[in-house]
């Protein structure tokens, strides 16, 4: 309860005291690099209520339109997006809803956006290789079957081999067919 007490104090005192600004906002980006959840929220949630929507840039304190503090707050923001807590993940796309709108900083987010992309169309190349490997597949014996029996089977195979090659305890099956509840799911 402190912590959000104190959240709301710096808020009241940005507003209120010019001469702080630059050293609030400051606090306020220190506290979304926190461990703690509750910090990292209340930081994210008080910068959230200093971007009013109704405003533009040019309504706004000067410290709040520096473009490198946007920076900052984007990459400070993007962090948290990856955040197991949901609470915190969805305070921080919720600050970033807002740095888009009042200060159309789009641009800050080209390399997140490229980088998951990428990632996303790596995935995509997986798993067709994958589709493709699985219906050139002999499936006389299944491991699963139905609709998505020969991916299943090939993903099944392919951890199989990657777990055989880690030197785990893990079985390690030549074929996807030589799996030992094949003849259960026949």
């Amino acid at each position: 309860e402190t912590l959000k007490v104190g959240g709301r104090f710096l808020v009241e005192l940005f507003q209120g005291n010019p001469r702080y600004q630059s050293k609030v906002l400051d606090a306020l980006q220190d506290f979304m690099a926190q461990r703690l959840p509750l910090t990292q929220r209340v930081g994210t949630q008080a910068l959230i209520s200093l971007l009013p929507p109704t405003k533009t840039a040019h309504e706004l304190a000067p410290p709040l339109c520096d473009p490198r503090r946007h920076r900052d707050m984007v990459q400070r923001a993007l962090a948290l997006l990856e955040s197991g807590d949901l609470r915190v993940a969805a305070d921080a796309y919720c600050l970033l809803c807002r740095l888009l709108r009042v200060f159309d900083c789009d641009i800050l987010l080209g390399d997140y956006a490229r980088r998951h992309l990428r990632m996303n169309f790596e995935n995509a190349q997986e798993w067709l290789r994958i589709e493709q490997e699985s219906a050139t597949a002999d499936t006389s014996s299944n491991v699963m079957t139905g609709r998505h029996s020969h991916t299943v089977n090939r993903l099944h195979w392919s951890i199989s081999q990657a777990l055989s090659k880690t030197g785990t305890t893990a079985e390690s099956e030549k074929d996807p067919e030589d799996h030992p509840t094949a003849s259960l799911m026949r």
